[in-house]
């Protein structure tokens, strides 16, 4: 591993880079990324923070959702976008979070089978239903 000012480099046996890793701590309070020298970027959010496994299984309950409803499933590519902005559906979604909550409570008090229906992505993704929700009516409130 080679080190230049906050990126760090891993290269393979013919001098390839096969990772570069960006110290965040050196570059939080500036807009510009400087990658030793050789070229900036701008800063973007750090999506290297949402841990791989549980982002692979929080796509697993869109797709799995998108099986179960067909287009009646809500996504980020999903034509029915209007429901982020129905308290009703809104409402009934935090419902569900409340039950998944609980379940996942239940199974890792009763040791069960935590995967049987993953309620952990399952909230996962009510976490970005809301997020996207919650946006959506301060839009509508101004």
């Amino acid at each position: 591993m080679t080190c230049q000012g906050n990126i760090h480099i891993v290269l393979d046996k013919s001098n390839f880079c096969i990772c570069c890793i960006v110290d965040i701590r050196t570059i939080s309070k500036s807009k510009e990324i400087d990658f030793g020298g050789i070229v900036s970027s701008s800063k973007i959010s750090n999506f290297a923070l949402i841990p791989r496994q549980a982002l692979l299984r929080l796509i697993k309950t869109f797709e799995l959702d998108i099986e179960r409803k067909g287009d009646k499933a809500w996504n980020a590519l999903s034509s029915n976008q209007n429901c982020l902005g129905d308290k009703k559906f809104i409402i009934e979604r935090i419902s569900h979070v409340i039950n998944h909550a609980y379940q996942l409570l239940e199974k890792v008090q009763l040791n069960q089978d935590l995967l049987q229906e993953d309620d952990a992505a399952a909230l996962a993704w009510s976490g970005i239903f809301l997020c996207e929700a919650t946006r959506v009516l301060m839009e509508l409130e101004k």
